[in-house]
């Protein structure tokens, strides 16, 4: 496998992980009750909130450790530039999983973030 195809596919798995880890995050945090009782390991486990944040960590170490791979492989302009699909993904998983309202405006926003990331697409080769 190439360095270009081993960065491209690190930094795809970086994206996806770092998303999902952010989702995942969010819907933790928007199921802790408003006045929580106290943050103890005890009452963590209970609620299942720690397992999960537990998930989160991972998810958001593997992202971070696919970055770091892809920076070895990639220009950084392209892969930073291609990060940025991150965004788009993480306001499909909220769309999807989150039930969040994502408007016209910002689909139109996320869909030329898209076009950006396939117009810098071409241009990744090794460093």
């Amino acid at each position: 496998m190439s360095g270009l195809r081993l960065g491209q596919l690190l930094l795809a798995l970086s994206v996806v992980a770092g998303a999902g880890g952010h989702a995942l995050l969010k819907a933790v945090v928007a199921s802790l009750p408003e006045a929580v009782p106290q943050f103890s390991a005890d009452y963590l486990l209970r609620a299942g909130i720690l397992g999960r944040l537990l998930l989160v960590g991972l998810l958001l170490a593997v992202s971070f450790g696919a970055w770091l791979g892809a920076l070895r492989h990639l220009q950084l302009s392209y892969a930073y530039a291609m990060a940025s699909a991150s965004v788009v993904v993480v306001a499909v998983l909220a769309a999807t999983f989150l039930n969040e309202t994502v408007t016209p405006k910002a689909w139109l926003g996320l869909i030329l973030i898209a076009f950006g990331c396939a117009l810098v697409a071409p241009t990744g080769g090794p460093h």
